[in-house]
């Protein structure tokens, strides 16, 4: 797990117990340190299980922004830690598990709800290819959940038939899907990443009504 201002951050090796290699991110490498921080008071500590803030701080953290001292002062504290704008949480062991990032979580009815979790789920449906979920304004919830499918055969789901299958598969229901759209591939920004902000845009043209009932296109 890293980015550009970060290089690397942490990392699992081959010998991490399976459960670590399977679904964390690894701990930090040599040199670097980790901390999750409570989202609404930077200055808490978040202990093993709790979702917060990533904070990085080590060697590879870059020097600043060409140019813009300003926005390199505004992702550090004055201890040097770096504010990656993600959410994950450690667990006794100090493996770093990822939640997500933190302006693309849903906050739906006062729920908060992390795309990589919904994304996750519906990714186990046999006839999902991939998925990219995005949150959507609605007027009574704050905001929806709208999955964008790659199917296989074109495979038209629908939201009953992806609510059926988060309950068959024994998850929370508010990780179900409140509209779904079915599309042959995902807009892709120039580094390869899914164009999330594309997505968003198009979810939101789609279902501007403040309905909430749930439907499909």
């Amino acid at each position: 797990y890293g980015m550009g201002e970060t290089i690397i951050h942490t990392r699992t090796m081959p010998w991490d117990p399976p459960a670590q290699l399977a679904d964390s991110v690894g701990q930090p490498i040599f040199g670097a340190e980790l901390e999750i921080r409570d989202p609404t008071d930077p200055a808490k500590l978040l202990g093993p299980g709790q979702v917060g803030d990533i904070m990085f701080r080590g060697p590879t953290l870059f020097v600043g922004y060409h140019n813009q001292p300003d926005l390199t002062a505004s992702t550090r504290d004055d201890q040097g830690w770096f504010r990656t704008g993600d959410r994950g949480y450690v667990d006794e062991e100090g493996y770093l598990y990822f939640a997500g990032r933190a302006k693309e979580m849903i906050n739906r009815g006062g729920t908060k709800i992390y795309p990589k979790a919904v994304e996750e789920l519906l990714g186990n449906h046999p006839g999902v290819v991939d998925v990219a979920v995005v949150g959507i304004p609605d007027a009574r919830l704050g905001e929806r959940i709208c999955a964008y499918l790659v199917t296989k055969d074109s495979l038209q789901l629908t939201v009953a038939d992806l609510r059926a299958f988060v309950a068959d598969q024994g998850a929370t229901r508010y990780l179900a899907p409140d509209e779904v759209v079915v599309v042959d591939d995902f807009p892709m920004t120039p580094t390869g990443k899914v164009a999330r902000a594309t997505i968003a845009t198009d979810a939101a043209e789609r279902f501007s009504a403040p309905a909430t009932t749930g439907t499909e296109q």
